[in-house]
Formats: C-alpha cells, structure tokens, sequence
C-alpha cells in the first residue's frame, strides 16, 4: 500500500465521507470543515466531485461501529466491493482515523478492502492519495500503520480515562449525592432533588399491583394498550412485554440505584454488569412489599390462567393433571361442530404416551369444580388455619436466616484471624488456599442471607395481608356463584389466581387403565395447598353434573 505525493487524475469520480464520534461535534464546525476539504480537493484537481456525501454522524470508530451494517461506511464498502462504484474511483477522508481507530492491524485490513478493488482513498488534511501497489512501499505502508495505531491509542486513553471517571462516580455513589441526571421516565431533576411524576408513578403501582394478581407480561401490556394508558417511559408511546418486564424489574420503584457498567463479550454482545446497589437513591414509590411480591413477575412467562384475546380463560391452568401419569392437562378447542367445543386432555394422551385419550368438556368440568371447592371451603376457619401455617413458615425463615448470619459473623472471625497472622509476620502460602475459600463461603453466605432475608419479609406481608386476601377470595366466589359476571374475563382471571392459591391440584381420572366409554363415571380429586386438609375425591356422572362423595356416596353437586 503506497501513498504518493501525485494525485487522481483530471475528471475522477470522487467521493467524500464524513464522520465524528459524539452527538455535542454536530454543534460545532466539524462537518462543514470536513465537506469544505473535499470540495477544495476536488476544485484543486479537476475532480469529478459526487454531490451525494456519506456522512456517519455520532459513531465511534473505535470499535469500527462505523463498519457495521446500518452505516454511511459500511454502505460505501459494500458498494465499492459490489462493483457500484467503479475502479479508479477515489474516496476522500479527512484523516485516517475519520475511517477507523481500531486496532491498527485491523483497520489496515478493512482499509484494503476497498485499496484491493482499486478504489483510492484520499486523506485530505494532509493530500496523501493512497492505492495498492503490492506492498513495494515499506515506508508508505509503515506511515499507515503508525498514523492507525497513534490514533487508536488515542482513544484507547479517552476510552480508559472515561472509564476511570465513571468508576470514581460508581464508587462514590450516595443517597445524597447526585450520580447521573438519567432516572426513570417517572422522575425528573429539579437542581436539587428528585421529583415524581405522581401520574406516570400511578401507573408503575398500577403494572405491579397486576404482576401481583398473576397477570403475565402480555396480558398486562395488552391491558394497558388497550386501555390507552401512556407507559412511564423516556421512549415510546405503546406498551409492549418488554416494557412491563424493565419495570417489574427495576428496583429504582423501591428508591434503590443500581450502578454498573457495560462489558463486551468475545462474541460482540454488550451486557451491563452490576456493581454495587444505592438505597435510597430515588424516592421510593412502591411499598417494599408489593416489590416483593412480585420478583417472579419479573422474567417473562407463559401466561398461567390470564385472559387471552378471543379465548375463555382457563381456570385450571396449572393445577388440573391427569390421574394416570400426573401430566398437566391442556386445553383443546375442537371447532363447532357436534363433537367439538373446548375440552381438557392429557398433554401426554395428544402424543401417543398416555392411554388416557378421552377428553373432559371443559365448561362442565370448570362449573363443577368450582361449585365443589366453593362448598368444601370454610371462610369462617380458613384465615386462622392459614395462620397457622404461614406463621410456621415465618418461623422457619426466621430460624434459617439466624444461622446464615451466625455462620457470616463466624466467617468473618476468621477471615480477621489469618489477615491478623499475615499483619504479624505469617507466611502467606498456606494460608492462601483457606483464606480463599474462606472469601468463597462468604460470597455464598451473602447470597443465603440475601435470599431468606427476601423470603422472611414475603411471609411476613402474607400474615399481614392475610384477612384482606381471603376477603378478597371469598367476594370471587360470590360474584361467580352469582352467575351475573361468569362471562367477565376481569371475574375470570381473578378466580384463576384464587384457585391456584387454594388447591395444589385436580385429578382427573377416567377409568383404572385410563380409557373408558363416554358414558363411564370419572374421578375428581381435590389436593389442597392448606397441609392440615386432606385430599378429597369425587365420582362423577359421565356428564359431569352430578358429584358424589367417594367415601360415602353422599351427592355433594348436582347442576
């Protein structure tokens, strides 16, 4: 590759290009004096100037972004590799580092990209016109690798002092402090502290108060499109999965910020990795609790007993499974026609693995199960019983989350002891391998604590909230029994999330091999969540309208 003092011949086509890093150089001169160069140039030498000026406006070089498809560069190289701009065609940059400041070796590679095509290149601050020539020229090809490689370690300094910068900011991150003005779209800064948008903050309560009633993320950005609500975002003006997740999981609803940095992965991918969380940061707005009760919301999932547009929802989703291999039953819509309708059917029958092939219908089978549980419960001892039981469970968190932090402090202990020993003069070597796993129990016990910390403050909000959630569940069974609202999807999914609190599971058996006549009685039985209640099965008409207790025969519905 040689530059040389001459310059393109009288009436070649050229071509300019134009690029700065960061959106503030758009203010200043930078794109008039690049254009301003190539016109000169072409005046100069009789050029054939090309009016169209590829320009990469806010893109670094440093990474060769400018190469990546979607560029003004990366379009220009593919034209000159297609054949679209034509050998003995020049190109004119202002500089070499306007085309790249990656590493030096390859930026000379992409750079002989366009050379190998017999497309010249031109860098107009210093009027060096640049072709291939097999290399003959060491001297031409040193000035490129030199000129490449300053401008790389230019950056390369930019690049880690901004970094160092912005680890200082991450290390000295406070409460009181401010780290960056970029916040959640329900926040602003006014010059001296946070201020909440109360509107869009009614919204986010709003998101996680449904995650919390067990609505998925495409069931409540359908809601809420649907419903014509603006997301409390910087960008966008629809909802969409992804919104409802960032939000769930965003701890900055709670006051806390989280402060990290961005890495890239040998294969490009740019993930942000967390290095320390500021409480109290933000101003909190959503109870700790209501949090809590919604980290599973937080990943996506399939939607469990969520409405569906244009389908019923199911009420058993999760819980009804077959009675012969305890597969999850799913739910089939067979058309309109005499033999079809919706049903439930083993997941394992539909794939030839189960001999219980024959199908329950489904609006049967959820009207009785439902009038079954409705009289089986009894409000009246449920919140004392469940009580009971989450007390116990609290106690038992409590007890866990005391021995973890037991275990830290006596980690702790010795991790001061063999620092202590070192300090006094202690070879270090055989206190290496202990002091490192030492540091391994500890990150592991954090962990612990973190998690059963978590877990005591769930069980904690549901002793709580314990009267106001059979309340709640009990006014679902009344409005369903009413029979006025079993077509509202919103009484639907309510009930759905209640009956998944309430049983473990649903049993469904046909006949002892699993396969009978439509006319055949079949099994239902009812496992509760509640431990201290046993399960209880039922004989069923072959219609499913009709209940008896398996016990004692005694009908327990009748539809």
């Amino acid at each position: 590759m040689t530059p040389t003092t001459h310059h393109p011949p009288p009436g070649t086509r050229f071509l300019s290009y134009v690029r700065f890093s960061s959106k503030p150089q758009e203010r200043g001169q930078s794109v008039e004096r690049q254009v301003a160069l190539a016109r000169q140039y072409a005046e100069d030498y009789k050029l054939r100037l090309d009016t169209s000026t590829h320009m990469d406006l806010g893109v670094s070089a440093f990474r060769q972004k400018n190469l990546q498809a979607g560029s003004a560069l990366h379009a220009l190289v593919a034209a000159v590799e297609s054949g679209k701009i034509q050998k003995g065609s020049v190109i004119g940059f202002e500089s070499l580092d306007r085309w790249s400041r990656s590493a030096p070796l390859d930026a000379l590679n992409s750079l002989q990209r366009v050379l190998r095509k017999g497309v010249g290149i031109v860098t107009l601050g210093d009027r060096r016109y640049w072709t291939m020539d097999a290399l003959k020229d060491l001297n031409g090809l040193l000035s490129a690798v030199l000129t490449m490689s300053r401008s790389h370690e230019e950056s390369a300094v930019k690049s880690d002092r901004l970094k160092a910068a912005w680890a200082s900011k991450r290390k000295n991150a406070t409460p009181n402090k401010l780290h960056t003005r970029m916040s959640p779209g329900w926040l602003s800064w006014d010059g001296k502290a946070w201020v909440v948008d109360r509107k869009r903050a009614a919204v986010v309560v709003k998101v996680f108060t449904l995650a919390r009633e067990g609505y998925g993320l495409v069931s409540i950005s359908n809601r809420m499109n649907r419903e014509k609500v603006a997301p409390p975002t910087r960008r966008g003006t629809s909802w969409h999965p992804s919104t409802v997740a960032k939000i769930l999981a965003s701890p900055s609803v709670i006051g806390t910020l989280q402060v990290g940095h961005r890495v890239t992965t040998d294969s490009g991918q740019v993930r942000r990795v967390i290095d320390s969380e500021v409480e109290a940061y933000y101003p909190a707005i959503l109870p700790n609790r209501l949090w809590l009760a919604t980290r599973s919301s937080a990943r996506p999932r399939p939607p469990t007993g969520a409405a569906r547009e244009g389908r019923v929802v199911n009420l058993l989703t999760s819980v009804a499974i077959c009675g012969r291999d305890r597969a999850p039953m799913h739910y089939v819509f067979k058309g309109d026609g005499r033999q079809g309708g919706a049903y439930l059917i083993c997941s394992k029958a539909r794939r030839g693995l189960c001999k219980a092939s024959r199908g329950w219908r489904y609006p049967e089978l959820e009207t009785v199960v439902v009038a079954l549980v409705s009289k089986l419960v009894k409000w009246e001892t449920l919140v004392p019983r469940q009580q009971v039981q989450h007390t116990s469970a609290l106690a038992k968190a409590e007890e866990a989350l005391a021995s973890v932090l037991v275990e830290q402090e006596s980690n702790a202990l010795r991790l001061k002891r063999i620092t202590d020993a070192v300090e006094a003069g202690a070879k270090v070597t055989p206190l290496l391998d202990r002091m490192m796993a030492l540091q391994e129990q500890r990150v592991s016990l954090d962990k612990q604590a973190e998690d059963l910390r978590g877990s005591v403050e769930s069980e904690r909000e549901r002793v709580r909230n314990l009267r106001a959630d059979v309340r709640e569940s009990r006014a679902v069974f009344a409005d369903w029994t009413s029979g006025k609202l079993k077509a509202d999807p919103e009484v639907r999914h309510r009930l759905a999330v209640v009956l998944r609190k309430m049983l473990a599971a649903v049993v469904l058996t046909t006949t002892k091999n699993g396969r009978g006549p439509s006319h055949e009685p079949r099994r239902i039985e009812l496992r509760w969540r509640d431990p201290q209640e046993e399960p209880v099965t039922f004989v069923v008409s072959a219609d499913l309208l009709e209940a008896q207790d398996a016990s004692d025969g005694e009908v327990v519905v009748k539809l």
